[in-house]
Formats: structure tokens, sequence, C-alpha cells
């Protein structure tokens, strides 16, 4: 995929879903292209707020709804299923293949999105906000998963908040406010007047075992502020 354009005039106040949508092929962007290749394998991971939670399907129901091209029939085979059953087991969630969409905790929800774009067999996996609403052990199981990918060659692209549980571990970062306010290494782009331009609030940084951690500004940074 090759995207050409200057970064102000694509991205803009609603820069996640114009950039998950224009790489999904749903919204054509502003000005610039985003070329992609004809056979490439695009999975989408939404953020769970986006999901109506009530709609009447099952986990495995719901994961089998990526593989809807290529059969001959219109249900899902023997094969399909046992692969459905391998990803369930892979994220943990194997016991849950039965049950309601709307019975699973969050962190399940997100197990089973993740399930249901990796039976695409992506080249490209876009996430918006993959740790949102999870608990710890997901957030790190879907840091470990998506490592994973990344050695197994699939692309990964996700938009996210989470500074210190997902953006500090991640191999490059672009921060965006209307336009592209840096970009780079964890080292390079969390810094202190980096964050504050991009979501417009003074932030401390810190370094812990080689992993910077962003802390609301501390008081004592306030005071000498002021005593200036």
């Amino acid at each position: 995929m090759k995207i050409s354009s200057p970064a102000s005039s694509v991205l803009r106040e609603q820069a996640k879903p114009l950039c998950s949508g224009c790489c999904l092929g749903t919204l054509k962007p502003r000005s610039g292209t985003i070329t992609t290749a004809p056979d490439l394998r695009i999975a989408y991971v939404p953020q769970l707020e986006t999901v109506n939670w009530n709609f009447p399907i099952t986990v495995e129901e719901c994961v089998l709804m990526s593989r809807t091209q290529g059969r001959r029939l219109p249900w899902a085979s023997a094969e399909e299923k046992r692969e459905v059953a391998r990803l369930l087991d892979r994220l943990g969630i194997s016991q849950l293949a039965g049950r309601h969409i709307r019975s699973l905790s969050g962190g399940q929800q997100q197990r089973m999105f993740l399930a249901r774009a990796l039976l695409r067999d992506p080249q490209l996996l876009l996430l918006d906000e993959p740790t949102s609403g999870v608990d710890v052990s997901t957030r790190h199981d879907v840091l470990h998963l998506l490592a994973d990918l990344h050695e197994d060659g699939v692309a990964i692209v996700l938009t996210t908040h989470d500074l210190n549980g997902m953006a500090t571990h991640l191999p490059h970062l672009i921060c965006v406010n209307h336009k592209i306010v840096a970009d780079g290494s964890a080292a390079e782009v969390i810094r202190p007047e980096v964050l504050e331009e991009t979501f417009g609030a003074r932030m401390d940084v810190l370094e812990h075992l080689g992993i910077r951690v962003v802390v609301d500004e501390m008081p004592e940074s306030r005071l000498i502020e002021e005593a200036r």
C-alpha cells in the first residue's frame, strides 16, 4: 500500500475514522491518493463502543462473518468451523463459541473481533482503539499477538489514546492533531511538547526500565513555571 498526500489535507479533525476509512476504501481522501494492490487482504478491528451488542449472533457466527467470499454454499464449511475453533483457542475464548456476543466482557469482545480479523489471513491489519475498555491481561495479550503478527510479516496500523498501555510499546508512532505533529519511535515522539500540541494539555514524561511513562503534569512543575 502506498499513501501520498499532504498530512494537513488528509488528517483532519476526524483523523481516526478518515484514516481507516480511506485505507478500507469506504471513504475517499479530500486530496492525495491511497493506492493498494488489487489482491491486498485487509482486516479491520472496530472500536467496541461502535458495535450493536444486541444483534442476535454468537461468537462463532460473528467470527465467520469475515469469510463471505469463495463459498459455493451460503453456510460455513466444516473446515472453516475448525479454523474458527483454532483461532478462538489461540485467543483463549474457545469455550465461548456458542455464547451471544452481548454476554461477553470487554476483553472477550476484543478477542472475538481479533479472531474475526485473523480469519481473513490479512496482510494489513487495521485496529481502532484495540485496548479501549479491556483489562490489563487482555491488553498484554493484544500486544503480544500484534508483535507475533508483525514478526510474521503482517503490516499493522492502529489508533490509540492509550499512551502508557499501548503507544509506548509500539515501534513507530504518528501523533495527529489536524496535521502530523510528530512521527518516529516512542523516544522521539513521546515528549512533553509533542503531547501538549497533540492533546492540548501539559503532561510530564518519565522513564522507567527503558520505557517512557506519561503522567499528568506534576504540581511542582506548575509551581516552577509560575515562579518563572
